[in-house]
C-alpha cells in the first residue's frame, strides 16, 4: 500500500495537528472579538466563523493558534 502524498486542504488547516479550537458561539460575535479574546492564550492565526448562505452566522467558529500547545 501506499501513503497519499497529496494533503488535503483540511490537512493545511490543521497543521500543526490539534491547533484549532471548535467553538460554539453566539450568532452575534465576530472574528476581531474572537482574536482579542484568545490572543492572551497564544498567537492566534485564524478565526473562521462558518455562516449560512445568506451571510449570517451559523454561530460556530473556528480559532487556529500558531502552536497545538496554545490551542
Amino acid at each position: 500500500m501506499s501513503k497519499r502524498s497529496h494533503k488535503s486542504a483540511n490537512d493545511e488547516r490543521d497543521d500543526p495537528p490539534m491547533s484549532r479550537l471548535f467553538i460554539v458561539c453566539s450568532k452575534n460575535n465576530t472574528e476581531q472579538e474572537f482574536y482579542e479574546a484568545f490572543n492572551r492564550f497564544g498567537n492566534v492565526e485564524d478565526v473562521k466563523i462558518v455562516k449560512e448562505r445568506d451571510g449570517t452566522s451559523k454561530g460556530v467558529a473556528f480559532v487556529k493558534f500558531q502552536k497545538t500547545s496554545e490551542a
